[in-house]
Order: structure tokens, then C-alpha cells, then sequence
């Protein structure tokens, strides 16, 4: 009975989007209920996976014939309109992109793309319990890759100080070698050792809760020859004097550590695979990570603004620039940090081997399975551990840039005479035209085609079927665009249970999910979600947003409240706005809200070991007090107005 109550509440959902699309983009009503008559008659037929598997297929296609050149639409599962190649579902739409043949006509709507794609994409993401099946699939396809990575790609024996390093001996290929200079440059005057080590937010695999952390239990020898336990695990010699017989009872110890593979829901496709780490090792992870991160974004050397690792707004407004023909391209990676082996960062990070026995000192060299199977890794880090993010950025930037080097037949003179400055002169001006956020790649269009085809020499796959290459759609960092305009669609996430009262993550979910959709014209969504959302916490206050503002300027705001276009003035007239007052001790306005809280847990601050996280991390978190983040509560409470 659930299941078929939440199959007809997004069938609303989606039905409500359709109509409301339909208004702003012109469609005649005798064409809107046929596109209603066709969703409903496909939902009752196929069910749920309609609108989170077939339709979200549909819009791959779109995808793909939008962003190569001379692209054809190709859709399956779906009658075709006659004479035409595009379907009957949404032929108002389709017929302002595609002409008869199915090509990208050369005026092609950006609007009628962008109503597409939130009508197929509306409920791509939503977070389905996996199948079995799914679970299965994932973790062998897991396995499949890592046992297919390479164990060696070659060695490195000497380094020449500040000189090129041009001996071809060490090395079975030149841009392998030319990357790893860009590595050695990209490292200079960074100190491993050199970190503020801190606890992660997520689980670890050895079991301690987040208020457990501070207590280490195991010395792994791996991490001792690098980061021995006395100079990064304890707070001092009076630490150690003080707690010396319980460290001895206590602590364990280890040749190296075991990670665990856990999977959570994605969306519809199958859950996403994380590796949860062990404690010891999450602790260094974290400062050597945020180190290498702080190294790259601050140096201001060759990366610099290249690589990114918090801010994604360079590779969006690339790939807004891309849409109108400005030259880029974005690139995507296929199983990205699965497919960076041990082999691929030791050839890389030859020269700096100080850095690299640093790297794999607190990398975990196995992790167990869900079926309680251990498996020895050949990749470097799985997803999870906090150095996969900025060594896989480091890797695919450092071999691109390598790779577009030695297309350039200025290269051969510069390598030939053995010209230092014209060398760095040759890198520095590539190094400019290649942007990297984790596994998202933009370059020059005239560059992309060797990329696709050096990388996979090295055991790197790019998904080709989100590669934007051509056309005028482009896709990078939560940015879909096309011929200038946003075509993102808004993607309801989490599961709305039917049968039970919502927890407070849904709640705060759906709130945010209402107002986006309500910014964005979708006016009819936002009305159906309204009545469930009052009818778990009440009446919310309501906020007024500026309707001269742009839909894609919104923000979600923090706390559970409705926003709605017009003045303050005029939504304070119909008792709609929230309450404020002045707090005269901060000097702002704030509102008063429901606030989506975490439950704290308290334990003895007197414990060595938390004066240690104290000491290394000021200010982050009070000491004692721990967030449990898998358990959330709503409470009314005052916040600055705009947070």
C-alpha cells in the first residue's frame, strides 16, 4: 500500500511540474494533457522506475545529442512523433530543439531545454533503498577495477635538483615523466610532516562513534614511521606521563590497518560506495589532506586557481562560457578515484619521495567487503579517505597538462636544446588552459582530444556519454548550460514516507526543496509540498524573496521557513512574515524559525586526549561536546536574518 501511495505522490509531483512548465513555456493546454494522459498511463503501467529510471534515460540522450556536434537524438522506450525522430511525450518542446531529423536545430530554445530537462531529471536523484542485486553489482564492479589496475608503471632512482629531469631510462613514457616535474614544482617547499591532524565527520572502520574519537586505541607501524604516535597522537609529555599505565593497557599494536567498505543510497541506479577508514589513520588523513590543499590553493605556482578544492564557481562559469562557444570543453572521469592506482601516484610523486611515503604511510592497504572478505588495494584511495579528493585532482591536472604539452611542437625544440626556462615557459602557458575539480576536467576545445586519448594509457577511463565536447551544452560542477543560459533542473532527493512522521532531515529537505521550486516558477509544486510540510511541524513563517533576482541566485536558507515573492511590507500585511526582533547584542535582525539541530553528546573534558584536538583545532567545536549528526531534532530558535 506504501508504494503505491508514494508512486501516485510523485506522479503528482511530476504532473504539477509539467503543468507549470507548460505555462511559462507556452504550451497549448490540448497538448498538456496529452503529456499528462501519456505520464499517468506510463506510471501505472511501469511504476515508479518510469519517472527515476526511464525518463532520467531520456535525458542522457538529450544530453548527448546537445553537447557533440552534429548531434543526433537517439531515444528509446518512446513512440516517435510521425516523420519525426523525436517522441510524441513533450513534442512542444522537443520540436523547438530538434528538427525532423532529429539534429539540434541551429536556434534551438534554451528554454524548452531547460523545461525538459527538469521534467525528466525531477526525480533522477531520489534516494531509493537499493536492490540486493544493485548492492551486489556495485561492489563487484569495485572489485572488477581495482584487480584490472596496473601494479607498476616504471621506476625512478636519482633526482637533479632544480634541473629538468630529461633521462627517458627510468621511464616507458615522456609525459608520464613531464607530469611528474609538474608534480616535483607543484610540491616544492611543501613539509608532510608539517600537518594539524583531526577527526573526520563520518564513520570510521573501526567503530568508534563521533563522542569515541578521541580516545586512540591502536599504534599501526605503517603511520609510526612517519607520524610516530608520541609527536601527533598525544598532547604532550604530561599527557603521556599522566595517562602513561592506561596507554600501555590500551593501546594496541598493529602492522597497518583495514578499511571497510560501506555502501548508501545514491539514486536510482544503485547506492554509491564509500570506504569507511580506520580511526588512527582518518586522524592523519585529514591534516595531510587539508595540508596538500592549503599547499596548492595559497602557493599561488603553477596550479594556482587550476586546482580547485572547495570552490566549484571557476568551473562553472567556464562552463557557462563554454555553452556560448567561448573555446572549453568539460571533460568527466569514469570511476575516477577508483581507477588513480598506487603504481600511477609513486611514478608521479618520484621526485618528492618524502611526500609520497608520507602519502602512503596513512593509506589503508586493504579493505573488507560487505560479505566480510579482505582485499589487498592496488588503488590509492578509494572515496572516503580524505586524501582521494586532493591527490586525484593533483594526478588528472598534472597528466593533462603534461599531455597537451607534448602535442605542441614547441616542445621538441625546448626538450631538444634542453632550455630550462623555455621548458617551464612551455608547462606554465598549458597550465593555464586545464581546470580540475576532483574528477571534473576543462580545457581548450582544441586540447580535449588528447586527453582522451593519453589519460587512458594510464588506467584512467573518461565517461564519455558526459563529455561535452561539442554542441552547445556544457556540464561541470553542479553547472548545466546551454548557449549561455542555466539548465540545471531542480532534483527532489530524499523519500517522503507516507506511512510515518518525517524525520528531521526530510523535513528540512522538502523545505528547501518547496521554496527552490517556488523561485523557480514552479508554483503548483510548491503548493502540493506546502500542506505536508505544515501538516508534520505546523504553520512556518514566511520570508519575502526579491522577484527581480535571478531563480539560480537562490540560496536555501538554514532553517524551516517559506519563502514567497513580494516586499516584507506586503507579506506582514497578510500575517505571512516571520518574527524578527533586534538583537542589540550582535547588532542584526533575527528570525525566529525551526531549526534543524543535532543532538549533543557530553563527555569528560578533563581527557587528555580531546585537550589534543583542542590544541590542534581552536575554536571548532566546544571541548566535550560531541554533534551526533545521525540524529536530528527541530527546535524554534532566533537566527540572523539571510543566514
Amino acid at each position: 500500500m506504501e508504494a503505491k501511495k508514494a508512486k501516485a505522490f510523485y506522479a503528482s509531483v511530476t504532473s504539477c511540474a509539467l503543468l507549470d512548465l507548460a505555462d511559462t513555456n507556452s504550451v497549448s493546454k490540448q497538448e498538456s494533457r496529452r503529456d499528462l494522459e501519456e505520464l499517468e498511463n506510463r506510471v501505472a503501467d511501469e511504476g515508479l522506475s518510469f519517472l527515476t529510471v526511464t525518463l532520467p534515460s531520456l535525458g542522457k540522450a538529450l544530453d548527448k545529442a546537445l553537447s557533440v556536434d552534429g548531434g543526433i537524438l537517439n531515444t528509446v522506450g518512446f513512440e516517435l512523433e510521425s516523420h519525426c525522430r523525436y517522441p510524441k511525450f513533450l513534442r512542444c518542446y522537443w520540436s523547438r530543439v530538434f528538427d525532423e531529423l532529429g539534429q539540434v536545430k541551429p536556434d534551438a530554445d534554451p528554454l524548452s531545454v531547460r523545461a525538459l530537462r527538469q521534467i525528466v531529471y525531477l526525480l533522477y536523484k531520489l534516494e531509493i533503498p537499493p536492490t540486493q542485486e544493485q548492492r551486489d553489482r556495485v561492489v563487484a564492479e569495485f572489485v572488477e577495477v581495482d584487480s584490472a589496475l596496473p601494479v607498476h608503471f616504471t621506476t625512478c632512482h636519482q633526482i637533479s635538483g632544480d634541473d629538468i629531469m630529461t633521462r627517458s631510462e627510468p621511464y616507458d613514457n615522456a609525459v608520464l615523466l613531464t607530469a611528474s616535474n609538474i608534480v616535483a614544482k607543484l610540491f616544492r617547499g611543501f613539509n608532510p610532516r608539517d600537518i594539524k591532524p583531526k577527526h573526520g565527520p563520518g564513520a570510521v572502520a573501526t567503530g568508534e562513534k563521533n563522542h569515541e574519537k578521541h580516545c586512540f586505541k591502536r599504534i599501526y607501524q605503517d603511520i609510526e614511521t612517519m607520524y610516530p604516535f608520541m609527536d601527533y597522537f598525544v598532547s604532550g609529555l604530561n599527557h603521556v606521563a599522566h595517562c602513561w599505565p592506561e596507554l600501555q593497557r590500551r593501546l594496541k599494536p598493529l602492522k597497518s590497518g583495514t578499511a571497510k567498505v560501506v555502501l548508501v543510497p545514491k539514486d536510482s541506479r544503485g547506492p554509491r560506495l564509500i570506504s569507511c577508514e580506520p580511526l588512527e589513520y582518518q586522524w592523519i588523513q585529514q591534516g595531510l589532506g587539508n595540508a596538500i590543499r592549503h599547499h596548492i590553493e595559497r602557493r599561488g605556482g603553477l596550479a594556482y586557481r587550476q586546482i580547485n578544492f572547495a570552490d566549484q564557481s571557476v568551473n562553472r562559469n567556464l562552463a557557462l562560457s563554454g555553452s556560448l562557444g567561448c573555446g572549453w570543453v568539460t571533460l568527466d572521469m569514469k570511476e575516477a578515484s577508483d581507477r588513480v592506482s598506487v603504481a600511477l601516484v609513486r611514478s608521479l610523486f618520484a621526485w618528492e619521495a618524502d611526500t609520497f611515503d608520507c602519502l602512503m604511510a596513512c593509506r589503508s592497504t586493504c579493505t573488507r567487503l560487505p560479505n566480510g572478505d579482505v582485499i589487498a588495494l592496488r588503488k590509492f584511495a578509494p572515496m572516503g579517505s580524505n586524501l582521494c579528493f586532493p591527490v586525484e585532482s593533483i594526478v588528472f591536472w598534472a597528466l593533462a597538462v603534461a599531455a597537451i604539452v607534448h602535442k605542441d611542437p614547441v616542445w621538441s625544440r625546448c626538450k631538444a636544446e634542453n632550455m630550462r626556462k623555455s621548458y617551464w615557459r612551455a608547462i606554465g602557458r598549458v597550465a593555464k588552459d586545464v581546470y580540475v575539480y576532483g574528477d571534473d576536467i576543462v580545457c581548450k576545445t582544441q586540447d580535449y582530444q588528447v586527453l582522451l586519448d593519453t589519460l587512458p594509457t594510464f588506467g584512467l577511463l573518461f565517461n564519455v556519454d558526459k563529455c561535452c565536447i561539442g554542441g552547445s551544452f556544457r556540464e561541470s560542477c553542479g553547472m548545466d548550460a546551454f548557449k549561455g543560459y542555466p539548465v540545471q533542473p531542480l532534483r527532489l532527493k530524499r523519500l517522503w514516507s507516507v506511512s510515518r512522521k518525517q524525520d528531521a532531515l526530510t523535513m528540512a529537505s522538502y523545505v528547501a526543496f518547496r521554496n527552490a521550486a517556488y523561485v523557480h516558477g514552479l508554483h503548483r509544486v510548491a503548493e502540493l509540498i506546502t500542506p505536508l510540510i505544515t501538516a508534520e511541524v505546523g504553520p512556518l513563517p514566511v520570508m519575502a524573496w526579491d522577484c527581480s533576482r535571478s531563480p539560480y541566485e537562490f540560496e536555501p536558507i538554514s532553517a524551516l521557513a517559506f519563502v514567497e515573492h513580494g516586499t516584507r511590507e506586503g507579506l506582514k500585511q497578510r500575517q505571512l512574515y516571520a518574527r524578527t526582533r533586534l538583537n542589540r547584542d550582535l547588532h542584526c535582525v533575527e528570525v525566529r524559525c525551526l531549526l534543524p539541530t543535532s543532538v549533543d553528546i557530553t563527555v569528560d573534558s578533563d581527557d587528555w586526549s580531546m585537550v589534543l584536538g583542542s590544541l590542534l583545532n581552536p575554536g571548532r567545536e566546544a571541548p566535550g561536546i560531541f554533534p551526533l549528526a545521525h540524529r536530528v531534532y527541530l527546535k524554534w530558535a532566533w537566527i540572523r536574518a539571510g543566514s
